[in-house]
């Protein structure tokens, strides 16, 4: 199963993930709610990439525990991404259905941040969400969560970090 990206994919990765956190910065300060909403999300994607590269052996395991069929993880979406970091335990999940009902930030990501970035398609908005619009309420709680989500993964990488420093020590 092939789960590590080129290095050339990598570093365009860490580029593409800086250029979606200014972007969603600058959309919300231009009152585009759901511009900030899909850029937000997709910074949350490639957040979720840059980590499934550098542990690739949790990866692995968790798609095979998902008994995910695609294995490039290039070719997974949101959705599967979460799933990947939920089975990973890199984010705390619970499973329920409405994020209000939980504190846990795997379940607002699922449920709220990925909802609303699924805005950007016509037919799911007019079927689930006629009336309703993306406020700047709901764009400050998605950049929250994504800024929650990448100070847990960074906390991760450090300490990966941190354990191979002192084993090299040892």
């Amino acid at each position: 199963m092939k789960v590590t990206l080129e290095e050339t994919q990598f570093k365009d990765l860490i580029r593409l993930f800086n250029k979606f956190h200014k972007e969603a910065e600058k959309c919300f300060e231009c009152k585009a709610y759901l511009a900030t909403c899909v850029i937000a999300a997709a910074e949350l994607e490639a957040m979720l990439l840059v980590v499934a590269d550098l542990f690739e052996s949790e990866t692995k395991e968790a798609i095979k525990k998902l008994k995910l069929k695609q294995k490039d993880i290039t070719k997974f979406g949101l959705y599967n991404l979460l799933q990947i970091a939920f089975k990973a335990g890199w984010i705390p999940f619970s499973g329920v259905e409405k994020p209000s009902k939980s504190v846990l930030l795997g379940d607002w990501l699922l449920n709220y941040v990925k909802e609303l970035r699924n805005w950007i398609h016509p037919g799911k908005k007019i079927r689930e969400y006629t009336g309703m619009r993306i406020t700047k309420k709901r764009a400050e709680v998605v950049l929250k969560l994504v800024e929650e989500t990448r100070e847990i993964l960074l906390q991760k990488i450090t300490r990966s970090i941190m354990e191979e420093l002192k084993k090299e020590i040892l």
